[in-house]
Parts: structure tokens; C-alpha cells; sequence
């Protein structure tokens, strides 16, 4: 089977030393939007945040072409 992929990035900030800010549910309804348009969400890697840092993190789709 061949797949085709898609890569998005994941932006999050840490809001302290203890506490990683992203917009959950937001990222949810996109996880649910990708599915509805045939994408697998295959890998999600988040930053390892820490003070007040800003980062941003990767997720991979796929889905048969």
C-alpha cells in the first residue's frame, strides 16, 4: 500500500517550571478534522519546555493514497 504524509508543527510555551501551555482543545478538534479527512495521526512529539521557553513540536499523518 502507499501512503502519503503530512507533517505539521505543534507550538506550546511553558508558563513556569512546573506547567506547559497549549491550546488542547484546539488541537483536538484538529486531530478530529485530519481524521474526518482520512489522516492517522502516527507520531506526536512535544518539546521539553522549562522557565518561560516557547517551543514548538511535531505531529506526523498518514494516510493511503
Amino acid at each position: 500500500m502507499n501512503w502519503e504524509y503530512k507533517i505539521i508543527e505543534v507550538r506550546a510555551k511553558a508558563k513556569g517550571f512546573f506547567s506547559v501551555s497549549a491550546d488542547l482543545q484546539a488541537f483536538e478538534v484538529y486531530l478530529n478534522d485530519m481524521g474526518r479527512a482520512g489522516w492517522e495521526l502516527v507520531h506526536c512529539q512535544f518539546p521539553v519546555l522549562a522557565g518561560f521557553q516557547r517551543g514548538s513540536g511535531k505531529a506526523v499523518f498518514k494516510r493511503a493514497k
